[in-house]
């Protein structure tokens, strides 16, 4: 078992507890650096995101559409450890520069554990999930996992398209991944951009597996139940646009639910003047904090 702490602030990992931990989520839109792939960002863009995520004030950040550790310093700065998917390594079939991954706090005692496949289509290019578990006290805690799942299913049902369908053994497996987690009795947490509007959608099958079980249903809760985005972002015909149903969530079990501090759910936005000023990301910072 591999941990990861830094010896210098030993004090604070042997204080740490929940009560001071403020967990989020932030899909960067092609943060890979260059112009090939997403929006080419200079110096100042940098700045206007590395603003977002220090107003977010989060101890831990699930991040999808990140093409490396190197471009994510720009946002994060020097003070986060990144856990990035392994599929960042390999430049081969399927290859894009778009990576889940985690931005730990320096000081907090975490656990890499493998990546979840959740490639599950043939052309090898959908997104594998990060997984990590935090420490207090030598003893895990907390469970997180960072996804990016199949677009273009945002509402439909499991049978209306081919990613209706790849969406839905995404879902499988991430029932999978949380049976374990409730053999485990650990508190866990899945983070990240969902690509399915489940807060406020209708046809709520993918939430229905994720909390399917062999005896009795799995109780799962997310952060934005009811609410509305209120992220400006700019469309691929250049207006700018607020989506408001989230598709970007916080899911997470009961064995958290006891510690998720009331109203703490936040997005992070910026004036439409900004927005449409400066090349930031089309998804805002989500987050919650927990509390004893």
């Amino acid at each position: 078992m591999k941990l990861r702490f830094v010896s210098v602030v030993v004090s604070f990992i042997v204080s740490f507890n929940v009560s001071a931990l403020t967990i989020g989520s932030w899909n960067l839109d092609w943060l890979d650096g260059s112009s090939a792939y997403g929006p080419k960002r200079h110096k100042d863009d940098y700045l206007q995101m590395a603003d977002m995520f220090r107003r977010a004030h989060m101890d831990v950040m699930a991040f999808s559409e990140v093409g490396s550790k190197r471009v994510l310093r720009r946002v994060v700065g020097n003070h986060y450890l990144i856990e990035i998917s392994h599929r960042a390594s390999q430049r081969g079939r399927g290859y894009y520069p778009q990576f889940t991954g985690f931005a730990i706090r320096a000081g907090i005692v975490y656990q890499r554990n493998s990546d979840l496949k959740l490639n599950v289509d043939h052309d090898d290019q959908l997104r594998n999930a990060v997984d990590i578990t935090l420490y207090k006290r030598h003893h895990p805690y907390l469970r997180l996992l960072s996804v990016h799942l199949k677009s273009r299913c945002f509402y439909q049902s499991d049978n209306f398209s081919r990613s209706c369908h790849l969406l839905k053994l995404q879902a499988i497996r991430l029932n999978q991944w949380i049976r374990h987690r409730k053999k485990e009795k650990l508190p866990f947490m899945i983070l990240g951009d969902f690509n399915r509007r489940m807060a406020n959608g209708k046809h709520h099958w993918f939430l229905k597996i994720l909390r399917s079980d062999y005896h009795h249903s799995t109780s799962l809760y997310l952060s934005t139940q009811g609410l509305h985005s209120h992220c400006w972002s700019r469309t691929s015909w250049g207006a700018m646009k607020q989506f408001r149903q989230y598709i970007d969530h916080i899911l997470y079990n009961q064995r958290v639910k006891r510690y998720v501090q009331s109203g703490s759910f936040r997005q992070i936005t910026v004036p439409v003047s900004i927005a449409e000023k400066y090349h930031l990301s089309d998804h805002c910072p989500i987050l919650i904090r927990l509390s004893d």
